[in-house]
């Protein structure tokens, strides 16, 4: 028998005519109401773009399934302030369709072993996101597709202070691995420039206090 979960704050519709039949009576009932194409919701109290953000991943996974959070946002895991989200699937779009958020969809390698399923959805591993925050990007601030450089940076300084030159060392062989699995030998070289200046800086550091 079809039902529908009106504890959740998000109802998707679905082929089953019975759920078709039982959204239409809710929404009747005054107990759904709709905030984008064959997206509905049970509170009548939050603005749309307040809702869709709260609920963006279960929405991500419901309309984008097999593609992968990625970018930026793999390591956020939330939308920018001004509400983009980055996915990679088999095709480049740019979709505003659902209020308070913009998808945008890039082609690019499918889901990698190291890749963490999440429901219906995956999001980029450390490694691969990464990679992907190497990558050229025509925008920039809030609406770039990457991490501020220094973000990157930042990352790396915790790997170095965690496990120092060795765990930097295993890390850039993870990320040379990653980067020969998905063909992001660029990315990765970006990467290995910054390590290297990285542990250059630490040696440096070590020889002043030592000597």
């Amino acid at each position: 028998m079809a039902s529908i979960n009106l504890n959740s704050e998000i109802v998707f519709a679905s082929s089953d005519s019975m759920v078709s039949h039982l959204i239409s009576r809710y929404i009747k009932e005054g107990k759904l109401r709709k905030i984008a194409p064959r997206i509905y919701t049970t509170n009548m109290v939050d603005s749309d773009e307040n809702i869709v953000r709260r609920n963006v991943i279960s929405i991500l996974e419901w309309r984008f399934p097999g593609f992968v959070i990625s970018h930026r946002s793999a390591k956020e895991m939330k939308t920018t302030q001004n509400g983009e989200i980055f996915i990679t699937g088999t095709y480049n779009r740019r979709s505003d369709s659902i209020p308070g958020i913009v998808v945008n969809v890039m082609a690019g390698p499918q889901p990698d072993k190291k890749d963490l399923p999440f429901g219906r959805i995956f999001v980029s591993g450390e490694y691969r996101w990464m990679l992907e925050n190497m990558q050229s990007a025509r925008k920039t601030g809030e609406s770039s597709k990457v991490l501020p450089v220094a973000e990157i940076e930042k990352r790396l300084e915790g790997v170095m202070l965690a496990g120092g030159e060795s765990a930097m060392n295993d890390y850039r062989d993870s990320l040379r691995e990653t980067a020969e699995r998905l063909g992001m030998q660029a990315e990765f070289e970006k990467l290995n420039k910054l390590i290297s200046a990285l542990l250059s800086i630490c040696r440096l550091i070590c020889f002043s206090l030592f000597n």
